[in-house]
């Protein structure tokens, strides 16, 4: 079971890439998988959304994925970035404090959800190309924006090819632009958000956050977001997760703020 969550705080709702997202559809292999993803941007235009069949309304679509769930939010500051820590599939539980928020540089980093196998693989594809990319260029970084149009360029491409079984929530802090998040699905479809959800957990969250998201959050009433949108499915979903990690971007860079299982013990 998987789940992340996120929170931008910039203007993060200017551009739209008019991008149309689809639901992909169950596994029939594996009916029990379930997952979620979802995501929500503190900052930026609320009119700014995605145009999604399923939810126009805020920019969302809802993904089976394996068992997954992501969430962000963002500002002008930060970016907070939240995951669960659970590795599963089927009936088997395999590990409770998995990590699932990479660290693409010193102030970006993007929550991963899909087969423990997908997940690992591209993250360590993204974050290594991104350090090349770096040292061929004398040490340039490459912004939010560049960074999320390299993993949507990667996930097309290698949709004829290997494709990855991965949904994306990424977020990162700019000197001049603050704090921006992009939400990209398996199929390489990306888009800059303020909120949004995929999955079985926008069925309970969405509702949440299009109440409580406003233009003006801080980091502290971001995260209270985050942490309602997690108890809200503790109580009414089904399955239930236990562990979580949130971690925070901002001029000072990627911390994590809080975790239920160290990642860090074996």
């Amino acid at each position: 079971m998987d789940t992340v969550f996120g929170v931008s705080y910039n203007g993060g709702g200017e551009e739209v890439d008019g991008l149309e997202w689809r639901p992909k559809p169950p596994d029939a292999k594996n009916p029990g998988d379930v997952g979620w993803l979802w995501a929500l941007c503190c900052g930026g235009r609320r009119e700014a959304r995605c145009p999604v069949p399923l939810a126009p309304w805020c920019g969302t679509s809802i993904c089976y994925s394996h068992s997954c769930c992501h969430l962000t939010l963002g500002s002008k500051h930060p970016v907070v970035l939240a995951t669960d820590q659970v590795n599963a599939r089927s009936i088997l539980m395999y590990q409770q404090n998995l990590d699932k928020i990479a660290e693409l540089s010193s102030h970006s980093a993007m929550g991963v959800s899909g087969p423990n196998c997908d997940l690992v693989n591209f993250s360590e594809y993204v974050s290594k190309n991104l350090k090349l990319i770096e040292l061929s260029n004398d040490g340039q970084k490459l912004s939010t924006h560049a960074q999320a149009n390299f993993c949507r360029g990667e996930l097309a491409k290698a949709i004829r090819k290997g494709p990855y079984q991965v949904n994306i929530i990424l977020g990162g802090y700019d000197e001049k632009k603050g704090g921006s998040m992009y939400v990209m699905d398996y199929m390489g479809s990306c888009v800059k958000q303020n909120y949004g959800a995929q999955g079985y957990a926008s069925n309970f969250c969405l509702s949440i956050m299009d109440r409580d998201w406003d233009e003006g959050m801080n980091e502290e009433q971001a995260v209270k977001v985050v942490e309602h949108c997690i108890q809200e499915l503790k109580m009414r979903f089904l399955i239930n997760q236990s562990n979580f990690i949130i971690k925070v971007i901002d001029k000072e860079g990627v911390r994590t703020l809080k975790f239920d299982a160290d990642p860090a013990d074996n």
